[in-house]
This record gives structure tokens, C-alpha cells and sequence, in this order.
């Protein structure tokens, strides 16, 4: 073999060595690499066996809402106040939530616990959502078992209390939509008379 034949083999195979080398580095570095773990977003269960209590209210417009059962919704009850620093952090991400969620069968009930509407007005700098109400019963808020804010309550189409989340979420979370997308599935509760309910209207949530 000719010198120059044998300088292109060696150049051969020390660019094969670096190639090798290269994907040795490659694999340890993916191996050491932080495998992506599923995000999973859920509360308490609930025993399902306590019913919810009635919720009526009022809109910052004045207009009242009644929540009753069974329906074909699935109500989130939130309780939250201006003054509470975490409901500072999360009513924001639940509210962009309602409006995804509300075509697709969930309502979003914020219930504000302050006794000023003055505050909750300035909380939104005038422009109150929909979803903020103040319910008409000063207590409803211990009679849902609330005992410190934020406090979350998922409510099935027959009334129950299925879920909490006690404390700050992060509702911004694909996760946290999927979650609550999952009970649409569930088969629609049954009225007295055994038929399903009738549609609820959407400016009652």
C-alpha cells in the first residue's frame, strides 16, 4: 500500500472513531436527559354522597342567578375574595378556563365572599365577568364545607359534590381542562319523573 493510501485509511477511520464517539455522547447525554413525566391535575374525591347546597346570587349588573339540580351542566363553585392573595393568582387562569369550557358543558361559578361590591368592581377595574357573583346567602360559602380561600367544588349534572380543590390551582393547565372535561362524559342524571333534564340557558351558568 502506497503512503498516500495509507494516510486516506487513517483518515478513514479516525473520522469513523470521531463519529462513534460522537453518538456514544449523544446517547449518555439523552440518557441522563429528564424524562418528561405527565402532568396530572386532581383534587379531593369526594364520597358522592353529599348534595350540593342551593347557590342563588347576584351579577355585578344585578341580574340574579339561580343554580339548581339535576341539570345538564357541570358546575365548578368557586369561592374566592378580593382580599385573598393566592385568589389574586388564580381566579384569573379559572375565568379564561370557564370561557373555553362553557360550550362544551362546564360552568364556572365564582363566587365572591367580599361584602362590597365596590371592591369586586375594583378588583376588575369596573368590568366584572359574568361568572362573579355574590350569593344572597352570606353563608352558602360554610354550608359547601369552605373553611379557608380559594376553594373549589366540582358538581355533577345530579347535584353532588364530587371533587374539591382546596387552595390555589393552576387552571391555565391543559390538564386542569382535560380534568374537568372528563365528568361531560358521565351519563346525564335522571329527574324524578325519569326523563333527563332540560337544557339549562347559558346566561344562567
Amino acid at each position: 500500500m502506497t503512503r498516500p493510501a495509507r494516510i486516506a485509511v487513517a483518515i478513514v477511520a479516525l473520522a469513523a472513531l470521531q463519529g462513534a464517539a460522537y453518538l456514544a455522547y449523544r446517547a449518555v447525554e439523552r440518557s441522563r436527559a429528564p424524562r418528561a413525566v405527565a402532568v396530572r391535575f386532581e383534587g379531593e374525591r369526594l364520597r358522592g354522597n353529599e348534595v350540593a347546597a342551593a347557590l342563588e346570587g347576584v351579577r355585578a349588573d344585578g341580574s340574579r342567578v339561580v343554580i339548581a339540580w339535576p341539570s345538564d351542566r357541570i358546575r365548578v363553585v368557586h369561592f374566592w375574595a378580593t382580599w385573598c392573595k393566592p385568589c389574586r393568582t388564580e381566579l384569573p387562569g379559572l375565568l379564561a378556563l370557564s370561557r373555553e369550557l362553557h360550550p362544551r358543558g362546564v360552568d364556572i361559578i365564582a363566587v365572591a365572599v367580599d361584602d362590597e361590591w365596590n371592591d369586586i368592581r375594583a378588583f376588575f377595574d369596573g368590568d366584572v365577568p359574568p361568572e362573579v357573583v355574590v350569593a344572597t346567602d352570606a353563608a352558602v360559602h360554610k354550608r359547601f364545607g369552605v373553611s379557608t380561600l380559594p376553594d373549589s367544588y366540582v358538581v355533577d349534572r345530579a347535584g353532588t359534590l364530587v371533587e374539591r380543590f382546596h387552595g390555589e390551582r393552576d387552571w391555565r393547565a391543559p390538564a386542569a381542562r382535560d380534568h374537568l372535561l372528563d365528568f361531560t362524559n358521565a351519563s346525564p342524571p335522571r329527574s324524578r319523573s325519569g326523563t333527563a333534564p332540560e337544557s339549562s340557558p347559558p346566561a344562567s351558568p
